[in-house]
């Protein structure tokens, strides 16, 4: 007869994963759950090694540093998949159809800036923050949730959020500078082509952040943190 660790002996392992300071509750489950199977086997194959003689044995081989690599390695994994995922959701604003809804921002905000270029400026101010405010406010709305105690959630919300900041100097770099609220904005050619695509972007953005962002992270907890029961709005 197989050998299995019992809910008490799981609780303990939860603990010590904690006493580890490995924060994240979703990689503390999956932490426990190689434990468990490896602490399993050893019983299995020694009946008479103890549960914390196993853990012993299971522990020494990780690196001295314990979890810590485990973690940084779990934390590039998780950056890397969410930059692919979420590429993957704003490259289909590149084909049809929602190709057709990105050209005519292009046009629309073309126009503006050639209009008024210090309102088109704002605006596009304006609609990173949006993207910012909706990202964080959609990932920290769960109930008894926070975006740090889960490294999906973290990393998601660094990767959604932390693109749209990321834009703001890139553009107002190239731009503020000659920006005087006493006179007429005059931009360059290329000053008025980089408003132009940033407010493109930061537009195509804000319509991802609420229609589109919501949809994956669902996807993702639905899928593979059920049993976590995070709460998201």
């Amino acid at each position: 007869m197989s050998i299995e660790l019992s809910n008490q002996q799981i609780e303990n392992l939860f603990a010590f994963v904690k006493e580890k300071y490995v924060r994240y509750i979703d990689v503390q489950y999956e932490l426990v759950d190689h434990l468990a199977t490896a602490i399993e086997e050893e019983m299995n194959q020694d009946d008479q090694l103890s549960f914390e003689a196993a853990l012993k044995e299971v522990y020494a081989r990780f690196p001295i540093t314990g979890f810590d690599k485990f973690l940084r390695e779990k934390e590039k994994a998780m950056i890397s998949y969410w930059r692919r995922k979420i590429g993957s959701i704003i490259m289909q604003y590149l084909s049809l159809p929602k190709l057709v809804m990105t050209m005519m921002l292009l046009v629309l905000y073309g126009t503006l800036t050639s209009i008024h270029s210090k309102w088109s400026l704002g605006l596009c101010f304006t609609l990173c923050i949006a993207a910012l405010i909706y990202s964080l406010f959609f990932i920290n709305n769960g109930s008894n949730n926070s975006t740090s105690n889960y490294l999906v959630l973290q990393k998601f919300n660094q990767i959604s959020g932390g693109g749209t900041l990321a834009l703001l100097p890139l553009c107002f770099a190239n731009v503020l500078p000659s920006f005087n609220s006493l006179s007429p904005l005059m931009f360059t050619s290329w000053q008025f082509y980089l408003v132009t695509l940033f407010c493109t972007i930061s537009t195509v953005l804000v319509h991802a952040s609420i229609f589109e962002f919501p949809k994956i992270i669902k996807q993702e907890i639905d899928n593979k943190y059920a049993h976590l029961n995070i709460k998201l709005a």
